[in-house]
């Protein structure tokens, strides 16, 4: 029987699978276990809002023989009150998949895509406020109080409560928009094209205040500044500039750094060594693929060809210019996954090692542990990581052993933990909370993570 009132808490404490300790977590860190509201089995997806304040599943419930109309259940939580927001009914023509959901950052919106309509809900209300049957990019104010819909050439925002139409934004012939986004504070709309270009306008003015060419971009949480980057053969720049004004604050050229920094390492073997006075070191040469721009926008992260024919690893200011780090990797075909989160980035080892270097800071300053070991015995290599979930700021793990759960602290010696009959919903953005649903009873739950 569905239940609407949280009626238990207790603290997740599971067997070990490598620790005489029965916390699942580390002893630096606490994990609670809050078990929200039944839920039916058939849960296919879910879906978690920016401010990692609420949940949602959704699940097919079945077709109306007499209409042909095919039933699903979204269902949205609070993590706050752990109690159920609205049971959202969203009724199709046809069985197709859900090819795409998402709450808007305060959890008010829920935007749900079967090809071909794409439609918009108050998650309150439980009512349907908008649809679009054509292709469409879709972005929802932080405030929740407008969206936004581009259909290639065109940008349209959209009251979020009334879905009356606010402003068009143009943009220039033949650019098709592939992203778009809008910044923290809600005071401007970002549109990528796929001829490269940034277009950027203020809310509420139809015109572009201004125009890059690039291939990524990052706002600063404060929504005070913007870094572009734009790759042309064999370099990468970065572009900040400080918002509103745009003005550009730093720009950054790798190759030329890469170029310095072999000029200056020539000189000191020359002065180092007088019989190396004919020396030259060659500049290391920029990778284009597999460079990450911090979420932060104030590093980037990328590959290099050594002089010595290997793979480097190289971390670069974006404000200052400044080399943070640089790390062989192995040979140009060896293929490494790096992955931000804020100043910190995951570097693995190996398949079941990483260690995080942190930019701010200049050093590495953990090492991460990856490996599960499930009750069926020792997974290797890439089954370790396809099969095992990060979490945003590295420090928790899951891996789905069958019907089980394991979960476990990134950090060495932490414990492994095992949920009998569970299965993974998702990490919220800021990793304070694992999603979580049981597989008998139904119910959707969290394990919050407190260091």
């Amino acid at each position: 029987m569905e239940q609407d009132t949280l009626n238990y808490v207790k603290r997740a404490t599971y067997s070990t699978q490598r620790s005489s300790r029965c916390a699942l977590y580390a002893t630096s860190n606490t994990l609670v276990l809050f078990l929200l509201l039944a839920l039916k089995l058939n849960a296919q997806q879910s879906v978690v809002s920016g401010n990692s304040k609420f949940v949602g599943t959704i699940s097919y419930q079945g077709k109306d023989k007499s209409t042909g109309i095919h039933t699903y259940s979204a269902k949205v939580y609070s993590v706050a009150y752990n109690s159920l927001v609205q049971d959202v009914q969203l009724r199709f023509s046809s069985r197709a998949d859900i090819d795409s959901v998402a709450l808007s950052f305060n959890g008010k919106l829920l935007y749900v895509y079967q090809q071909p309509e794409h439609r918009v809900y108050n998650v309150k209300t439980g009512q349907q406020i908008a649809k679009f049957n054509f292709p469409v990019r879709m972005a929802f104010a932080h405030n929740d109080n407008y969206f936004v819909v581009s259909n290639f050439e065109w940008v349209t925002a959209f009251d979020s409560y009334t879905a009356e139409e606010l402003e068009h934004y143009q943009i220039a012939p033949d650019n098709a928009i592939t992203e778009l986004s809008i910044s923290p504070d809600d005071s401007h709309i970002i549109a990528r094209t796929d001829r490269k270009q940034v277009v950027v306008w203020k809310k509420g003015q139809e015109k572009a205040r201004k125009k890059f060419y690039g291939d990524d971009l990052v706002l600063s949480a404060n929504g005070k500044e913007l870094t572009v980057t734009r790759t042309q053969s064999n370099d990468l720049s970065t572009f900040t500039y400080a918002l509103p004004e745009f003005k550009r604050l730093k720009k950054q050229s790798v190759s030329k750094i890469l170029r310095d920094r072999a000029r200056e390492q020539t000189l000191d073997a020359r002065a180092s060594d007088p019989t190396r006075k004919s020396t030259i070191i060659r500049a290391s040469k920029f990778i284009p693929e597999g460079y990450k721009l911090s979420n932060v926008g104030n590093y980037v992260a990328f590959f290099a060809e050594s002089a010595n024919d290997e793979k480097e690893l190289i971390v670069l200011s974006t404000l200052t210019g400044e080399i943070l780090l640089e790390e062989v990797m192995g040979t140009l075909k060896q293929t490494v996954d790096i992955k931000w989160y804020n100043d910190s980035l995951m570097i693995p080892e190996n398949a079941v090692k990483a260690v995080v270097f942190n930019a701010s800071q200049g050093r590495y300053d953990r090492q991460l542990e990856l490996e599960f070991f499930p009750e069926s015995g020792r997974i290797r290599g890439k089954k370790q990581e396809q099969g095992r979930r990060i979490s945003p700021n590295f420090k928790l793990g899951v891996y789905a052993e069958g019907a089980d759960l394991l979960v476990k602290g990134n950090a060495e010696d932490d414990a492994q933990g095992t949920l009998k009959q569970h299965r993974f919903l998702g990490f919220s953005p800021n990793s304070a909370y694992v999603f979580i649903q049981n597989t008998v009873d139904g119910r959707v739950g969290y394990i919050e993570a407190t260091d």
